[in-house]
């Protein structure tokens, strides 16, 4: 028996040891987001002393402004960048809207396991951040990298990533491999502006609650790693302040730990004296563990957006924040005509997150005009209007209409003859700031007599290459260039070229979409060919006349089937129509007179019609594709 007593109790110990010791070992959430920060402070003493003024900046605001959200709201639109290699790594749309939906749920305290805090902590959880999230635009972009590390290679186009668009108003992710296991990290305020931003790995973003076909791996699949990861973004540190007993994490109402937390510990753990409040979104249990902010860390969050994040997104009412009154994003009119039963009309305008973001509605004089001007983040929306009749606004009892306008006048919405309700949908979605070109350059059997360069409008040189000895080394660069024309020059200084004499070399230019811009090989001693990326570029002198008084107009706008191209100018010129990532979706030629375009096979959203100018510039006119 007592033999029996001895065994059994090894056995309990040896299970308990068993079970440690795999907590210990399991790699568990590996956010490297302070050991980048570390690394920055490293390679730039200054920013040591920014964080510190940040900080004393932060405790500042708390103490003027009260530890609370004081009931401000804060849209943060967002800019995804997905780099994939593979096409598990390119991940849906859906997937990435699942993600964007659990921020918005768990900022925004709606989350069901936000119950199981212990009460403990009841009376510090944050019910409601303020804080929500919306697309601004997608972006994707084929990579041979297999991993990108945490070096912040992703954020730069010249390193076969993407650079960010507009971070002072807009939160930039990536979603790429980042390797070694790391879920994700984030650039704490105060950074440079050229790498700020979350990067999150692609299995981790996104949650298996709103699909079973996800690229996901658990327990990381609930998308709690990018409310981590933002929740740095927006200056928390991790609960147990990176460090033992000593070390905090600046918020008042987290108590302090020394150690972080993997699983899903039971409650209560304690470390440092105290019970750790491990179910935090700043700690690192598993996805299904992790359920709330401290009022705190809504504070210290409110505190960033109002002082080192100030122009970071728009307020809840549409009205730009940190911005003054100037809107910085995308201006839209409303002007809408009442019937006579002004009090039956209600509206709204819903973002691409489901959330209303303006309304109106208890009108009450009859035939009276109202006019609201909006400032929205690029994005698509919605603007919906109800009748409670069921007559419209026009034109039984009244002559009601609505229209939506943008800053340069188009009409992007209009209406007014509905029954109960109608609903127009538009996008606001900017070409990207760069456009990357791959050049391809096959040698001949005499690679050291091949020079080449790439130059801008104005005849500086961009790119170039020379002092080649292998023949085999062949070449495949990409590189990113603002919208514009720009010259290939190639030169062979024994004057055969590249082909076809002595070896069969080649060269190539292909644009973002894989089309084939220019190409050749076979020349004398040079050859020179001209080509163009992207949408809008930079207006040089000759072309400033032609946007005072355009030369051409299109019409109508918005347009369904048909786009009518009336052109004023005497010679026939190269034109094209691009989409709002960049992509030319039609090639052609503008005769003097009418010309039609037809767009009735193109999805839905904003276009550009470039038109090429003898002398290289582009005069460019924008309209909007919809669906009737």
């Amino acid at each position: 028996m007592q033999l029996y007593t001895i065994i059994s109790t090894l056995i309990v110990l040896l299970l308990t040891y068993e079970q440690t010791l795999a907590q210990h070992q399991h790699p568990g959430r590996t956010c490297h987001a302070q050991t980048v920060l570390e690394q920055q402070i490293q390679q730039d003493p200054q920013r040591e002393q920014t964080l510190r003024d940040l900080e004393t900046l932060t405790e500042n605001y708390i103490r003027e402004n009260g530890a609370g959200r004081n009931n401000q709201t804060r849209v943060i639109p967002v800019y995804i960048h997905v780099l994939y290699r593979t096409s598990n790594e390119n991940i849906s749309n859906a997937q990435i809207q699942s993600q964007i939906d659990v921020m918005n749920r768990d900022f925004g305290g709606q989350n069901a396991d936000l119950a199981q805090v212990p009460s403990a902590f009841q009376s510090v959880t944050s019910t409601n951040s303020g804080i929500q999230f919306t697309i601004a635009g997608i972006y994707r972009k084929q990579t041979s990298k297999s991993s990108w590390g945490t070096n912040d290679a992703m954020k730069y186009t010249s390193q076969g990533g993407r650079a960010p668009i507009t971070p002072n108003t807009h939160l930039n992710i990536w979603i790429c491999n980042i390797g070694s296991g790391i879920l994700g990290y984030a650039q704490f305020p105060g950074g440079s502006a050229s790498t700020d931003g979350v990067v999150i790995s692609p299995q981790f973003f996104g949650s298996s609650d709103f699909g079973n076909s996800f690229y996901l791996s658990a327990p990381f699949d609930k998308g709690r790693t990018a409310v981590h990861e933002v929740g740095h973004y927006l200056n928390l540190r991790h609960i147990w302040g990176d460090g033992g007993c000593s070390y905090d994490d600046y918020v008042n109402d987290t108590p302090l730990s020394s150690t972080a937390n993997y699983g899903c510990p039971s409650y209560p753990t304690y470390h440092c004296n105290t019970s750790d409040m491990f179910m935090n979104y700043m700690d690192y249990v598993n996805d299904n563990c992790m359920f709330m902010f401290s009022n705190g860390q809504v504070a210290r969050m409110w505190a960033c957006l109002n002082t080192s994040r100030a122009q970071l997104g728009y307020s809840g009412s549409g009205n730009n924040t940190g911005g003054g009154n100037t809107c910085s994003n995308n201006e839209v009119t409303l002007e809408l005509r009442l019937d006579n039963y002004p009090s039956e009309t209600t509206w709204r305008l819903v973002n691409e997150a489901g959330q209303t973001v303006e309304s109106g509605g208890n009108y009450s004089t009859a035939g009276s005009k109202v006019t609201k001007t909006l400032c929205l983040p690029d994005g698509c929306y919605d603007f919906i209007i109800n009748d409670s009749y069921g007559d419209g606004i026009c034109c039984s009892y009244g002559n009601g209409s609505y229209k939506l306008t943008d800053s340069d006048g188009n009409t992007i919405a209009s209406g007014g003859s509905f029954r109960s309700t109608e609903t127009k949908s538009f996008c606001f979605t900017p070409p990207p700031t760069c456009y990357d070109i791959q050049f391809n350059l096959n040698f001949d059997n005499y690679p050291s007599e091949t020079s080449w360069k790439i130059k801008n409008s104005s005849g500086t040189t961009l790119f170039s290459g020379s002092g080649y000895t292998n023949s085999s080394s062949d070449i495949s660069n990409i590189y990113c260039l603002d919208a514009g024309c720009y010259t290939f020059e190639i030169r062979d200084s024994y004057g055969d070229g590249i082909c076809c004499s002595y070896g069969y070399g080649s060269y190539n230019i292909k644009s973002n979409t894989g089309a084939t811009l220019i190409s050749g090989g076979s020349f004398g001693s040079i050859q020179t060919k001209s080509f163009c990326v992207g949408g809008t570029t930079k207006v040089g002198p000759s072309e400033f006349e032609d946007l005072i008084t355009p030369k051409y107009n299109i019409f109508p706008n918005p347009a369904y089937s048909e786009i009518h191209v009336e052109s004023f100018q005497v010679a026939t010129i190269p034109a094209r129509m691009i989409d709002a990532t960049g992509k030319v979706v039609w090639n052609g030629e503008i005769a003097q007179g009418d010309n039609i375009v037809n767009i009735q096979l193109l999805p839905t959203g904003i276009y550009y019609i470039n038109l090429i100018h003898a002398n290289g510039q582009i005069t460019t006119k924008k309209f909007l594709k919809t669906l009737d």
